[in-house]
């Protein structure tokens, strides 16, 4: 069972969106997938504990009976452990929806068993043929230890089946005695088959073949546009996006009615400044919003990534 593994440059715009494509294509062949994303103060646990639990309320929004047979392996390979039902509350849900009666956790002995083990075999159950399973973790250099050490696990279990890992980490922020580097390594020494990816920022083709496809316009006509632009944002698909953003905000780039097709201003464009630097030209892009939608995104920041 091999893993995929992506490793990209930091701020470079690209990862979220060559991921999700991704994922978006397997689970149009009837894969399922578990997204988690780490952040530099997560709690330990938290982080795998909330992506189980967004999983199993999708699968229980949704009530269809494809997934009975599911349920039924879940409840063979878990049984009643509280300790699961406790921190991803969904997946207790999940499995009464299937019941004609409620299900009543066990507590007692079976909660002194490690969470990775009991996640394990959660994910063994959730797999199968019909339906493979992807987990996703995004930012894996702020993972904590046990989740690292469930990784270790979920790669040496002969058990797990139809089973997929795909992480995500900025390969600026470790190095060679980092925790993920070092598990890594203990992963590949067990004979585990790691496809590492290393992802930087897009080719001068690569931005005038965006641009032209944005536009509707032949390549070659829009050549010296996406030359300039390439120039300005070095390739950075976060920056290259907002580049052209900003261009028509300011009327640098525009619709014209006469020659129905784009046009731009390129000497004026060509004097035009941009940041180099990805937050700062984020934070650059918000001080221009309205006032309550600052005041908004100020309290959203207070609450974490989720709320």
């Amino acid at each position: 069972r091999p893993i995929s593994y992506k490793s990209f440059d930091n701020d470079i715009g690209r990862k979220s969106t060559l991921v999700h494509q991704s994922l978006h294509h397997f689970r149009n062949r009837c894969g399922l997938t578990i997204e988690g994303k780490f952040h530099k103060f997560s709690q330990q646990d938290s982080v795998l504990a909330y992506a189980f639990d967004s999983f199993f309320a999708k699968l229980t929004e949704s009530s269809n009976s494809v997934f009975d047979s599911m349920r039924h392996r879940i409840k063979d390979s878990i049984g009643l452990d509280s300790a699961l039902f406790e921190a991803i509350p969904n997946l207790l849900m999940f499995l009464q929806q299937g019941s004609t009666k409620d299900i009543t956790p066990i507590f007692g002995g079976i909660m002194s068993n490690r969470f990775e083990h009991k996640l394990c075999r959660l994910i063994n159950a959730i797999s199968s043929d019909e339906h493979p399973l992807i987990l996703f973790l995004d930012d894996l250099q702020w993972a904590d230890q046990t989740t690292l050490d469930l990784l270790w696990m979920l790669m040496l279990d002969p058990s797990i089946t139809h089973f997929g890992l795909l992480g995500c980490y900025r390969d600026n922020e470790v190095d060679d005695s980092h925790p993920l580097m070092d598990k890594l390594r203990v992963i590949q020494g067990r004979g585990v088959n790691l496809t590492t990816i290393h992802v930087g920022p897009i080719e001068r083709e690569s931005v005038n073949d965006l641009v032209s496809d944005a536009l509707c316009l032949p390549p070659r006509l829009t050549r010296p546009l996406s030359s300039v632009v390439y120039q300005k944002a070095g390739g950075v698909i976060l920056f290259v996006v907002r580049f052209l953003k900003s261009l028509k905000e300011d009327g640098l780039l525009y619709f014209s009615m006469t020659s129905r097709r784009w046009m731009w201003d390129l000497v004026e464009i060509k004097s035009k400044r941009v940041s180099d630097d990805v937050v700062r030209h984020t934070t650059l892009q918000m001080n221009v919003l309205p006032a309550p939608i600052k005041k908004g995104l100020m309290s959203a920041a207070c609450l974490g990534p989720s709320f």
